[in-house]
C-alpha cells in the first residue's frame, strides 16, 4: 500500500497533522487532525495487546507485517488520550519525522519559573531545597 508522507504543522503548542488517504474510488483525499496542547507519541503493537477501547478508535486494519500502528494523542492538562490509525511502518516513520521537524522550526512560548519568575529557559532549576528551607522558616514563625 503506497502512501503520500504526512504533513505538520506545529505552532509552538498545538499540531495539525494531515494525512493522505484513498478514498473509496481510490483517489487520494486528505485528513486533518488538530490537537491541541497535547503530547504526540507514535506507537506500534500486535493488536490482541490492545484494550478493546483502544481497539475501537484506531479505525483501520493490522499492517502487512501483523502490527497496528497509531498516533497517541495526549492532552496535556485532562491526560485524555485519543487514537489515530496510521497505514504501515512506513507512515510511521515519515510521521515521526514530519513531528520532529515541525517541532524544532516551531518555538513553544517561555514561560516564567512559578518559583522564582526567571524564564524557564534561563531558570531551568529545581527549587526544592529553597521551597523546604521557606516552608521550615515558615512552621519556626508559627
Amino acid at each position: 500500500m503506497s502512501f503520500q508522507s504526512p504533513i505538520v504543522s506545529f505552532d509552538g503548542i498545538g499540531y495539525e497533522i494531515t494525512f493522505f488517504r484513498a478514498g473509496a474510488s481510490g483517489a487520494m483525499k486528505e485528513v486533518k487532525e488538530t490537537f491541541g496542547d497535547h503530547s504526540l507519541r507514535i506507537c506500534a503493537a500486535p493488536e490482541a495487546t490492545l484494550a478493546s477501547w483502544q481497539r475501537s478508535q484506531i479505525k483501520g486494519p493490522v499492517s502487512n507485517d501483523g502490527q497496528l500502528y497509531y498516533l497517541r494523542a495526549c492532552s496535556n492538562d485532562i491526560l485524555v488520550a485519543c487514537y489515530i490509525w496510521l497505514q504501515n511502518k512506513e507512515e510511521a516513520i515519515a510521521l515521526r519525522k514530519a513531528i520532529d521537524d515541525a517541532e524544532s522550526s516551531g518555538s513553544r512560548p517561555d514561560t516564567k519559573c512559578t518559583f522564582c519568575g526567571d524564564m524557564d529557559s534561563v531558570c531551568g532549576g529545581d527549587h526544592g531545597d529553597e521551597m523546604r528551607d521557606w516552608q521550615r522558616e515558615a512552621l519556626e514563625r508559627d
